[in-house]
């Protein structure tokens, strides 16, 4: 016979027995159960739900006062805090297997069986990957990291998912210096870091460091013909973002409508390099995919920049007054950083039109602080230029917020190399 009760409720039958000092298996045994289930709780449980409940009987689904009453006699308050903590107990039992499988210089078959293990039956498999791949980040573990990569099995994860792995694991290898680049090499192989780090962790403030290193050894290995459109956008907008001098443009290939933010990406670099002839008919053809993208602020994301760089605000009061209810009405308002862009883009649009009050109000709903990092100096700098243009409008003379704006500019531009913000841009925007 088998014992619903024993598989449902494993744990707390488990541990009233511990409590009674000994496995319940007859009649003998239930009836001394339930006399010190009485002494301890003052609550009678019958005689024939206690041999249901632990399988001496055809068992069926304990009700509710059975279960608070077994889980009184055990010391809890009620059957909802046992299981509460229960779930805190599995939950350290967890991490604590992990935490071992961080010493292992490299990881056995039985660590590979309870990470499998884990993905199968733990909501936060993603965060237990994360620790250990950032570990062995910080740790310079090639060899460990190699396996992670190589493995289907454990990096088969669903597209949200991989995409906070990639942004978790990719700021780790910001903390890299110049002199372990070399991990690297042997890393860019695998399709596997490609996918997950290189083109998930789009690192805007590395374009001429570490992250240029990744896309060029990410070009000698890759087949797929959007992500070698990837490469060769970030590679294009790199020199270009990272130049002072005039640009030649490269020609690039255009992607599938896969990706939204790829397919505007695409679109902000043709009309970068177009004749300024030639820009109005680009962002004709750059709306219609628009419409057709599977996520509109995903596509603009790229778009919006480029219109900024040519100071085509015009054109940007388009995109704004096409699409201003679908942002405002979105489910899920959380200031991330498509919305940041299309908000800076707004504000810039007002200013032009004198409307400074509203485009101070859009800057106010941006949180630069809830900016993905690899965007995050990046948005800043085109923030700056977006309110340094309200504040020269509303004083005539140079206050110390503007100053500061300056300063905070000239650092980042400084730190990152993207001198294609120059002070011109942000003092003589308009």
């Amino acid at each position: 016979m088998v014992n619903k009760t024993k598989i449902i409720h494993t744990d707390l039958l488990t541990s009233v027995e511990m409590k009674f000092g000994k496995l319940i298996r007859n009649q003998q045994d239930v009836l001394l159960l339930k006399e010190y289930i009485f002494n301890e709780t003052g609550v009678i449980l019958g005689v024939n739900t206690l041999r249901r409940f632990f399988g001496l009987i055809e068992s069926t689904n304990p009700n509710s006062k059975t279960l608070n009453t077994l889980s009184q006699y055990i010391g809890y308050k009620n059957h909802a805090n046992f299981m509460k903590q229960k779930a805190k107990d599995y939950s350290w039992n967890c991490w604590e297997r992990v935490f071992k499988m961080e010493l292992e210089p490299y990881l056995s078959d039985e660590s590979i069986k309870d990470l499998l293990l884990l993905k199968k039956t733990n909501s936060d498999y993603y965060l237990f990957l994360i620790y250990l791949v950032s570990s062995a980040f910080s740790l310079r573990q090639v060899n460990k990291l190699k396996f992670y990569f190589s493995n289907q099995r454990l990096l088969n994860l669903d597209f949200n998912i991989a995409l906070r792995f990639g942004l978790s694991v990719g700021n780790r290898m910001r903390d890299l210096p110049e002199s372990q680049f070399h991990i690297f090499d042997s890393l860019v192989s695998e399709s596997l870091f490609r996918e997950n780090i290189v083109y998930f962790f789009v690192d805007y403030s590395h374009l001429n460091g570490y992250y240029a290193i990744l896309l060029k050894g990410a070009k000698q290995y890759e087949k797929a013909s959007d992500s070698k459109v990837f490469i060769n956008l970030m590679q294009s907008y790199g020199a270009y973002l990272t130049s002072e001098d005039l640009f030649e443009f490269t020609p690039v290939l255009k992607p599938s409508s896969k990706f939204p933010t790829l397919e505007g990406r695409y679109f902000g670099w043709m009309l970068l390099s177009a004749d300024p002839s030639d820009v109005e008919e680009i962002f004709n053809v750059t709306l219609n995919h628009a419409k057709r993208a599977s996520n509109f602020l995903e596509f603009f994301l790229e778009v919006v920049p480029a219109l900024i760089f040519i100071k085509r605000i015009d054109l940007i009061t388009i995109v704004v007054e096409d699409y201003y209810e679908k942002v405002f009405n979105a489910t899920q308002w959380q200031h991330s950083t498509e919305e940041t862009i299309y908000l800076i883009g707004k504000s810039l649009s007002d200013t032009k039109c004198m409307k400074l009050k509203t485009a101070r109000l859009s800057l106010t709903h941006i949180d630069l602080f809830n900016i993905t990092e690899s965007y995050d100096d990046y948005l800043t700098l085109f923030y700056q230029v977006a309110l340094y243009q309200i504040l020269k409008l509303e004083n005539e003379s140079e206050t110390k917020e503007m100053l500061k704006i300056e300063e905070q500019y000239s650092k980042i531009v400084e730190r990152t190399g993207l001198v294609r913000f120059d002070l011109k841009l942000l003092k003589e925007y308009f």
